[in-house]
């Protein structure tokens, strides 16, 4: 018998630039009572720590994001047109990072653009995604779109000079999802996730480090069986999870699970009605999986 997996749920029309005034940084910031620009890691961002070469404003920053080593690119504010690549810590997921798109980012801070992001991460698996930023005074939203899947919105708020809260609706249909985040100026964040399906119910609350190090509890029920555990991981992909799974009442399976990005690592199960413990080793990739138990049954899984 093998435990059941953990679901971990762990971002047109054309604009033309304009109002960008001086050399170095945005203007006025006026249109949010609070300055967040510095730190919000988006093309705002970029361009306030630019430099003016004529319409073109050229940027390489360290990115506020400490997993982020540098952001490179520019932005025409004749045209609108910008692009930009960002460098990752070696240890990070994503091997290669390029966005393009056209927009407007404003002098107060506001920002309206749609960009086209490719990325490819240390496995040489590539993804290709679009994003629409649009913000007017401290409102925002963050709109992702895949291709095959519906638009995931993000919208947020600027509620002081260094934190931001943000909230996702999804109608799934037959239920509801939402999820709730809070960013910090230091690069802390926060989420709690809460959705109930017509069969399955799940919700999380996760605290995540400067350092891109997260960790965190979740409860999840359906088909008459409750998981309810802590979980965590890092930047690398790198992730555990300990957690007991219930049938009526009655824990059935205790599961003390790490893995890496690439599927490797080994899951340890305990079934108290058996008196059993297996431990699970996981090749990279899914190329094999065996069994150990401490009563002599071995095999592939």
């Amino acid at each position: 018998m093998r435990p059941r997996s953990v679901i971990v749920v762990p971002a047109l029309l054309a604009f033309t630039g304009c109002g960008l005034l001086d050399r170095g940084n945005l203007k006025g910031r006026g249109a949010c009572e609070h300055d967040f620009v510095s730190w919000w890691g988006d093309l705002s961002t970029y361009v306030d720590q630019g430099d003016a070469d004529g319409s073109e404003w050229v940027f390489e920053v360290d990115p506020p994001e400490q997993w982020i080593v540098s952001a490179k690119g520019g932005y025409d504010e004749a045209t609108g047109d910008f692009d930009f690549t960002r460098r990752y810590l070696a240890r990070h997921t994503i091997a290669d990072y390029a966005a393009e798109g056209y927009g407007t980012v404003y002098e107060d801070g506001d920002l309206d653009v749609i960009l086209s992001v490719t990325a490819t991460d240390v496995l040489g698996v590539t993804g290709a995604w679009t994003e629409r930023h649009e913000r007017a005074g401290c409102a925002g939203s963050v709109t992702t779109i895949n291709e095959g899947a519906e638009p995931v919105r993000m919208d947020y708020e600027v509620v002081s000079e260094n934190r931001i809260e943000g909230l996702i609706e999804i109608d799934p249909g037959g239920g509801f999802y939402e999820q709730r985040l809070t960013f910090l100026s230091g690069g802390a964040q926060s989420r709690s996730t809460d959705y109930d399906l017509i069969s399955e119910l799940y919700q999380d609350s996760i605290e995540q480090e400067a350092n891109g190090t997260w960790d965190g509890e979740f409860y999840q029920s359906g088909d008459g069986v409750e998981s309810e555990g802590t979980f965590g991981g890092d930047i690398s992909g790198a992730s555990w999870a300990k957690y007991e799974q219930r049938e009526d009442g009655a824990v059935v399976v205790i599961v003390d699970q790490n893995l890496n990005y690439d599927g490797s690592g080994q899951q340890i199960v305990t079934y108290p009605d058996e008196n059993l413990t297996c431990t699970f080793t996981f090749e990279a990739n899914g190329a094999n999986c065996e069994y150990e138990c401490d009563k002599g049954q071995s095999g592939d899984c």
